[in-house]
């Protein structure tokens, strides 16, 4: 309910045409170079999107009104992190 309600949000706001590939969401792994500490992932309750276009270390390429509609509906990007950021990381919990 959490993803498709920030879905709808985003295509009531006419930023859903901001997403054009959906890159994976549920996968059971570590989190980063920490084997022992599981990725949100693992739990399902994180996807990732135009992993292309957001690479792992970038800036990203989300718009301010895309990230501040997922945060709305509690869903968090990599690419407002401090540190490595990972913008084509959203996830339903923060921290």
């Amino acid at each position: 309910p959490i993803l498709e309600n920030a879905l709808i949000r985003l295509e009531t706001n006419s930023l859903h045409h901001e997403i054009k590939t959906f890159d994976g969401a549920f996968l059971i792994r570590g989190m980063g170079s920490n084997e022992t500490v599981l990725s949100v992932h693992s739990w399902g309750v994180a996807v990732d999107l135009n992993a292309a276009q957001n690479p792992i270390g970038s800036n990203g390429k989300w718009s301010e009104a895309f990230i501040k509609t997922m945060e709305d509906a509690d869903i968090y990007c990599g690419q407002s992190w401090n540190g490595r950021k990972d913008p084509k990381h959203f996830a339903m919990v923060n921290g």
